[in-house]
């Protein structure tokens, strides 16, 4: 051992480690450490090997080094020795100490190791911190999923809990890095997909117990029986099917022969079959197995019935002498072909030359006046540089009324010229005009029109016509709920004077299911008569049908409405709905495209991006921008930069409180009223809030051991458990990730509800549809309890004026429903767990999206006022709040996007004076096709003139200014270390200075030795006045 790898010996006078064990060890007392709270013990796992993964036993072993970490004050010797930190202990101490007791609670066997002694280290710390580490091999449970074998995986998991102390006195967490791999675990099976730690407290019998779960993750490797099983029985039914080539009349022989022999080689193939899992359970190998014979199997059938039907025809030829039994069937193919003319729009030559030349020679100098005298040698030496274009003195652009300057070129009709005010970005938006052949006109604006049929400053109906680039398209088409007459349909005499749609409307798009989103299609599509496409996701479309026929039977079983849409009608409708999912750009027709994005609301619901050429409209139909505990928040792309943001603003000056709090305060109120021996009603619509209330209040019971009654709607549970296993893809990532183990929506403590519930004694909890009492099942039992002040409704969400719920929550004491006068004697609670954005989700999606214009629907009038103000004030653009039936016209600037290259946008910058670089001046060389007004290429000014094959000419402007006292007598290496600020190459002349490359030149004035002459490119005349200063 070398003297540097020796231990250290402790120089000073102090304790020994022998005698500070002594004395730590006379002076202990083996009991829980004090401590403010629990004792925390921080956990450590190394991971050495894993030794097998036995599927009989349905367990794995694995060898660990398990490190503890905690502090017991009573072993703490920075007292007695100032130089030892810490002591290497002997482990058969551990038995003099107390012991948090950590133990693999889940393990068959845990074995420390012993070669040839026990392995494990014990350290003490100074600051009284103890280390312990035993090196375990431990068998644990595995849990096997062989449905899908041999493609299925394995989750295995060790929990750490302390054996004798509860959570009040032990509290265990994992180290920042819990889990280390010391080698990489390879299976001959089984490869490890992924691990992960998770800490939490878990209640037993007698307490809470703080807990550690490490669980690891395996995936079979199958590359052996694609090859030993799937390959070679594929061969073998390809094999089988050779008999179908076989003349059935000469072959028989063989064609029996191949079908045995096929049939025997699957047995035997199935017999030698080696590694599969000794289980009862039907796996998709057996499946495959299984279908495998049963083909093979039905060539031999097929064999059979036509040796049956050869026989059959074999006899008749027999007995009929006179005739040909033999028939021929004639086959008839249909093709059609269906001619799909493409709409070709003539656009105009625009853009014709405009001439005007604006160069000038470079021997030209100008300042207030022309002057004759020619330039210094240094400023003429750099004229090849300069833009062979005209500047603004001598009328040589035209200015937009954007600040845009676009020139034409005389040689080349393609070829415009731009200067614009733009911040210096690769790629940047230039606000450029259509132009005509008679002129080049200022603007041009288009215009999207768009008339409320329902939700214009109403909450309910939701049906907006949109007119966009010569597209129609209607969003959504919903009901009212607080009406029950034909008002509670959108009015669609605004389009086509009340004839058939299918004319006036390119496609309808529906964000969600929700009646009052969807509950007008059948009445829209097969009444007053729509044939076009209406899209939807698939989510949508399952639940909307269920939905719209549960609202046909309320409206005409239970309220007796006459002329109402059928359940054919539905399907009909249901017929016409073409699926889109997220993120997919469906282009409708050539010109207009749409694209739906995650909003959040219910399972299923989009937003929805519509584009025609440049301009595009967001539609949000409902959303939330704040996630829960089964669906996410709104997932839109940023800097969007739609022509209009049509929102949503039901709850346009709300801004909830934290969630948490909103939980704890609805538990609260419904065990209270529980406790005191009332029922509790929950109304709420078939899928979405109820299932976030019901996840809440199921693991609530369990979580209290409550034995109160809780029921739901019939069917409620079903529904909701079938559509969120079939779009378990829509939901949060927390449900997708625990939806193979567990299925959180089949609620353990939640029953079906029968009304004949509503009458028995005692306190109950119901959720009950529809969601604003407006009819249904709902609304009966609030009839049965209202009159009860021991019993309590709870409004989890958004009522519609005019429906009973709202007047509920308003607290009117008499309410008549059904014809009959109720007194309101039961608690109403307003909670809101609607799944809408508040007023600062609204915000956020404006600030995320960046509108060029807003417009609310799905609101309350006065609400939406505040709202509009504020949207106006913090990004200043223009908000509309149209009423139902109201024509609004929304004027969009026609935007050209340009891909600019770099080194364009370098010069452009390095132009500016300001450090800040924010609003560089861009100037550019547009070549633009003139037929469809498609920038096909942006040059720079030297570029453009070598491919025109013209001449760079360049504008030089003068400026003056007296030479200050303190620069006298000039010294032009002085006056270049003044400036270098702005030019770190600047160069120094024999009569003057040269900056950026010759385009300003600092001189004397040829016929004043008192006066500076500032020379420099129109470019560069922000930078003259900052010079000036300078040299003042």
């Amino acid at each position: 051992m070398t003297a540097s790898a020796r231990r250290k010996v402790c120089q000073e006078e102090g304790w020994s480690e022998s005698q500070i064990v002594s004395s730590l060890m006379a002076n202990y007392t083996k009991k829980l450490p004090d401590a403010e709270d629990s004792v925390i013990v921080s956990v450590e796992l190394h991971v050495q090997d894993m030794g097998s993964l036995n599927e009989i036993s349905s367990d794995f072993e694995i060898d660990i080094l398990f490190t503890q970490l905690w502090s017991d004050k009573s072993l703490g010797f920075s007292n007695h020795s100032q130089c030892i930190k810490n002591i290497t202990m002997e482990p058969k101490l551990l038995q003099k100490i107390w012991l948090p007791n950590i133990c693999i609670v889940n393990s068959k066997r845990s074995v420390v190791h012993s070669s040839p002694t026990e392995n494990v280290m014990f350290i003490l710390y100074s600051n009284s911190s103890i280390w312990v580490n035993y090196r375990l091999s431990v068998r644990a449970p595995c849990n096997l999923v062989l449905e899908s074998f041999p493609f299925d995986t394995i989750s295995c998991v060790l929990i750490f809990e302390s054996y004798s102390h509860n959570a009040g006195e032990v509290t265990l967490h994992w180290m920042e890095e819990a889990i280390t791999l010391m080698k990489e675990i390879q299976l001959p099976d089984f490869d490890l997909v992924n691990y992960k730690t998770v800490g939490e407290v878990v209640e037993y019998p007698n307490g809470m117990w703080s807990q550690l779960r490490f669980s690891l993750k395996f995936k079979r490797r199958y590359g052996y029986y694609i090859l030993q099983v799937f390959l070679p029985t594929y061969l073998t039914i390809i094999v089988s099917w050779v008999g179908f080539t076989m003349d059935a009349r000469i072959n028989i022989a063989a064609r029996t022969t191949v079908g045995i022999s096929s049939l025997l080689a699957l047995t035997f193939q199935m017999s030698s079959i080696k590694g599969l899992p000794k289980s009862s359970i039907v796996k998709s190998l057996d499946i495959w197995l299984l279908a495998s014979i049963t083909f093979v199997f039905m060539t031999m059938v097929e064999l059979a019935i036509v040796c049956y039907i050869i026989r059959i025809e074999n006899a008749k030829e027999k007995a009929s002498m006179n005739g040909s039994l033999s028939s021929h069937r004639k086959k008839f193919s249909e093709r059609r072909e269906t001619m799909s003319g493409s709409m070709l729009e003539n656009h105009p030559n625009n853009c014709r030359p405009r001439t005007f030349a604006c160069t000038m020679p470079t021997n030209h100098r100008a300042s207030n006046g022309v002057k004759k005298n020619s330039l210094s040698k240094l400023a003429r030496s750099k004229s090849e540089k300069k833009s062979f274009l005209g500047n603004e003195e001598n009328g040589c652009n035209r200015q937009l009324e954007n600040g845009l300057a676009y020139h034409k070129n005389e040689t080349n009709d393609n070829l415009f010229y731009l200067r614009c005010q733009s911040p210096n970005k690769a790629l940047m938006d230039a606000h450029l005009s259509n132009c005509h052949r008679e002129s080049i006109p200022m603007q041009r604006l288009k215009y999207e029109d768009l008339v409320c049929l329902g939700a214009g400053c109403d909450v309910g109906r939701s049906c907006v016509l949109l007119q966009i680039g010569g597209k129609n398209v209607m969003l959504d088409c919903g009901i009212h709920m607080g009406y029950e007459d034909a008002q509670k349909f959108p009015d669609f005499s605004f389009i086509g004077d009340g004839k058939a749609l299918t004319d006036f409307i390119d496609c309808v798009l529906v964000s969600h299911f929700h009646t009052d989103h969807a509950g007008a299609l059948p009445y829209m599509s097969e009444q007053v008569g729509y044939d076009g496409p209406i899209f939807m996701t698939q989510p949508t479309k399952a639940i909307s049908a269920v939905l719209l026929e549960d609202f046909r039977k309320i409206a005409t079983q239970y309220k007796g409405e006459k002329n109402f849409f059928t359940s054919e009608m539905i399907k009909r409708c249901m017929k016409k709905v073409r699926i889109v999912e997220l993120h997919e750009i469906v282009q409708v027709d050539k010109e207009l495209t749409i694209q739906a994005f995650y909003a959040g609301h219910v399972l299923g619901a989009v937003m929805f991006l519509i584009t025609v050429g440049n301009e595009s409209v967001l539609y949000t139909g409902d959303y939330n921008m704040t996630p829960d505990r089964h669906l996410g928040a709104a997932k839109i792309p940023y800097s969007l930069k739609p022509t209009l943001l049509i929102s949503e603003s039901t709850y346009a000056t709300t801004i909830r409180t934290s969630k948490r709090a909103r939980e704890r305060d609805f538990l609260s109120k419904v065990h209270e009223t529980v406790n005191n021996g009332g029922k509790v009603l929950i109304p709420c619509f078939a899928l979405g809030r109820v299932q976030e209330l019901c996840i809440l209040l199921d693991s609530y019971w369990d979580r209290m051991n409550l034995k109160i009654p809780m029921y739901f709607s019939q069917g409620l549970a079903y529904r909701a458990t079938e559509y969120y296993r079939l779009f378990v893809n829509w939901t949060n990532e927390k449900v997708k990730n625990t939806f193979v183990e567990r299925n959180m929506f089949e609620f353990k403590n939640i029953q079906p509800f029968n009304m004949d519930y509503a009458e028995d004694p005692g306190p109950m909890v119901v959720f009950s549809t529809p969601g604003m009492l407006h009819s249904g099942q709902s609304l009966k039992i609030f009839q049965k309890w209202c009159g009860d002040e021991k019993n309590m409704i709870i409004m989890p969400g958004y009522c519609t004026p005019g429906t009973v719920g709202h007047k509920v929550i308003n607290g009117q004491k008499k309410i008549e429903m059904d014809g009959k006068m109720y007194d309101i004697k039961i608690k109403p609670e307003y909670m809101s767990f609607s799944a809408h954005a508040d007023a600062k989700g609204i915000m956020q999606l404006i600030q995320n999206v960046e509108p060029r214009n807003v417009m609310l629907v799905h609101g309350e009038g006065e609400k939406m006022k505040f709202l509009k103000k504020k949207i106006e004030a913090e990004f200043k653009i223009h908000v509309y709040m149209p009423q139902n039936g109201e024509r609004i016209t929304v004027k969009a600037e026609k935007e050209i996007r340009l891909n600019v290259p770099n080194g364009i946008i370098q010069e452009c910058m390095s132009r500016n004076p300001d450090v800040s670089k924010q609003a560089c001046e861009f100037r550019a060389i547009l070549d633009i096709d003139p037929q469809t007004n498609v920038v096909k290429k942006v040059m720079s000014e030297k570029e453009a003139a070598k491919s025109l094959g013209l001449e760079v000419h360049g504008i030089y402007l003068s400026d003056f200014l007296s030479v200050p006292a303190h620069l006298k007598p000039i010294q032009w290496n002085h006056i270049a270390g003044i400036l270098q600020e702005f030019d770190t190459q600047i160069e120094v002349m024999d009569d003057g200075v040269s900056m950026f490359n010759g385009e300003m030149s600092v001189l004397l004035n040829e016929t004043n030795d008192d006066e500076f002459e500032i020379i420099f490119d129109n470019l560069r005349d922000d930078w003259v006045n900052l010079i000036k200063e300078k040299l003042v």
